[in-house]
């Protein structure tokens, strides 16, 4: 597959598609692994912890943003919110993943959506956010879309 960049997209000096690309697959091997250490019983500071053993365990050169795993009601709220307390995962429960780390130079930032157990509604909430940002991404690939025009598309197909 070859893949055209704009200048917006390939920047920097030491910037290569193929680094980009192991950036974005360590990224989501990250969370994959993360999410594999994640279960019912948990504190979400206890995942937050192995979260953090995991990237370094992988090697990341340092954090972009933050790692957030958040559990339950705190999945609802926004990037710059602090969590509630310190929850603990439930049997039939909700957590996602957010993370930006860096990898040979490149930053990966992705996020994903889990459950735990077998609720139809989380479940579907999960489903959703996976939808969702296909959608998205599918409408910044078509469109070549970013800033505040893709947020406000993200926004009003949320």
């Amino acid at each position: 597959m070859t893949t055209a960049l704009s200048g917006k997209e390939a920047v920097g000096e030491r910037y290569t598609l193929e680094t980009m690309r192991h950036a974005q697959q360590m990224t989501w091997k990250a969370i994959e692994q993360i999410a594999r250490v994640v279960s019912p019983g948990m504190r979400e500071s206890k995942a937050q912890s192995l979260g953090k053993q995991v990237l370094s365990e992988l090697g990341m050169d340092r954090i972009w943003h933050p790692l957030l795993i958040r559990f339950g009601a705190n999945t609802l709220k926004t990037f710059k919110q602090r969590s509630d307390g310190d929850p603990v995962l439930g049997d039939e429960d909700i957590f996602f993943v957010d993370m930006g780390a860096v990898w040979q130079g490149h930053e990966g930032d992705a996020g994903a959506t889990f459950t735990t157990g077998s609720d139809p509604e989380m479940i579907a909430c999960a489903a959703a956010s996976r939808e969702l940002f296909n959608r998205v991404e599918g409408f910044w690939r078509s469109e070549r879309v970013s800033g505040m025009e893709l947020y406000r598309y993200a926004a009003d197909q949320a």
